[in-house]
């Protein structure tokens, strides 16, 4: 039976450093994200929630355990393209202009100029930022950059959107609008969704919860219900 998976974990661990030093940010999580899932990992700062989306990512490689990506491929395969990570912080680059960060991972791939940036300018548009195409970072506010971040995930439609702490840094209100936008986002080029957080607002516009603390993932539950217990997350 072919696995239809987009990233599997399993029984993965990662420590940093060696002997007396060591820290274990990861403690064997078993997982698995499946075409259209919504799903919010929630838990304090430190708890491993980074540690976690940059393994499913192929950012990083687990001390132990593994991480596939069965319907997508090796882990060559996964960017720029089938998988986008948007990250905390600032990640735009400060010489490109907004038009040509959002170009760039199509250019990556070997998209021809021209319908790169045809295809950057529409997926600005669908973020409501076609008018900021010529602005460079510095001129955007935190919202803004971030939408931008955003648009330059989507642009080469990948089948797996990841965000770490995506509003993070921001106020409430532009949170919420940004929680809303990834789901919109996500919904309108197919991908699965799967955003860290450590606030339950942006969490309530996702299906499923996970729980994160001290390394170790906890079951998922409803977005919307007050049971979170921790048990076994399943594979």
């Amino acid at each position: 039976m072919t696995d239809a998976a987009l990233a599997r974990c399993s029984n993965v661990a990662r420590t940093y450093g060696s002997g007396r030093g060591a820290v274990v940010a990861l403690h064997r999580a078993s997982c698995a994200i499946a075409p259209g899932d919504r799903i919010a990992i929630i838990g304090p700062s430190g708890s491993g929630k980074s540690t976690l989306l940059h393994l499913i990512s192929g950012l990083d490689t687990p001390t132990t355990g593994t991480v596939t990506w069965p319907a997508i491929g090796p882990r060559d395969a996964l960017r720029p393209g089938p998988v986008a990570l948007v990250l905390q912080g600032p990640s735009l680059l400060p010489p490109l202009n907004v038009l040509e960060n959002v170009a760039l991972p199509l250019l990556l791939q070997g998209v021809k100029l021209e319908e790169a940036n045809t295809r950057a300018v529409a997926a600005l548009a669908r973020l409501d930022l076609a008018e900021l195409g010529d602005q460079l970072p510095e001129e955007l506010s935190g919202g803004q950059a971030q939408r931008v971040s955003i648009a330059r995930a989507i642009s080469p439609r990948p089948r797996l959107l990841l965000a770490d702490e995506p509003t993070g840094q921001l106020d409430q209100a532009t949170a919420a609008t940004i929680a809303e936008t990834l789901v919109a986002v996500a919904d309108e080029i197919g991908a699965a969704l799967v955003v860290a957080t450590h606030d339950l607002t942006v969490a309530d516009h996702l299906d499923q919860v996970w729980s994160m603390r001290d390394g170790r993932l906890t079951s998922p539950s409803s977005a919307g219900g007050d049971d979170r217990r921790e048990e076994s997350c399943p594979a």
